[in-house]
């Protein structure tokens, strides 16, 4: 009886390491490990494409809103200027914000926590260019007058203001959609570690950064 035992336990560890493929009809049912396993890679590197490419569209919006921004700026400066100091001046700040997106953390720079320290940083930040350019353009042939900062500053700071949580709606978004697509792809997994790994902890994450960035879940 043992030995009898014995085979029908081998014959099933056998069965479950192999890769075998059952079907009927239009089911369809998988058995062994390694073929578990090559099919939730696929699934993995699916999801880290379709999640790349949201990234992608999403961080070209929020660039979009950069370019919005910049020519708002320009707004700013009602009295007319040499074509040159003007455009030194919308730059100056379009760089930094381009800049600040491309290096900072942005998850963390976004939350309710952090952005109103956030854009004042950057207002700071381009205040002291903003004095360079003052002093600079007074040197050039035209011999440009800007406004003094204080004069500005509050203007600069609304349009930075509603250019920073825009772009930062734009991310609520972005986390809503990977969240959506994640629960799309919830059931396919086979392996528990799989799905736990790509799908559980994802989005988890997300809609951390939801909760974080003051958005409904």
């Amino acid at each position: 009886m043992s030995t009898v035992v014995t085979e029908i336990m081998l014959i099933l560890g056998m069965i479950l390491n192999s890769n075998l493929k059952l079907r009927w009809g239009d089911k369809e049912w998988h058995i062994g490990k390694e073929n578990r396993k090559s099919e939730d890679a696929i699934l993995k590197d699916t999801l880290f494409r379709l999640t790349a490419d949201i990234d992608h569209r999403y961080m070209s919006d929020i660039f979009d809103i950069a370019d919005r921004m910049k020519v708002k700026f320009e707004q700013v400066i009602t009295e007319k200027h040499c074509w040159f100091t003007l455009y030194r001046f919308t730059d100056l700040i379009y760089d930094e914000v381009c800049k600040r997106i491309r290096r900072n953390n942005l998850k963390l720079k976004f939350s309710e926590q952090s952005i109103d320290s956030y854009i004042n940083d950057i207002l700071q930040t381009i205040g002291r260019e903003y004095a360079v350019l003052q002093t600079k353009a007074k040197l050039v042939k035209c011999e440009e007058q800007y406004p003094d900062w204080k004069d500005i500053e509050t203007d600069m700071r609304g349009i930075l203001a509603d250019s920073i949580h825009a772009m930062k709606r734009c991310m609520i978004t972005l986390f809503t959609e990977k969240v959506k697509l994640y629960e799309e792809y919830v059931d396919k997994f086979l392996e528990k570690s799989a799905k736990k790994n790509c799908i559980d902890k994802p989005i988890g994450k997300n809609k951390g950064y939801i909760k974080a960035f003051g958005g409904a879940i």
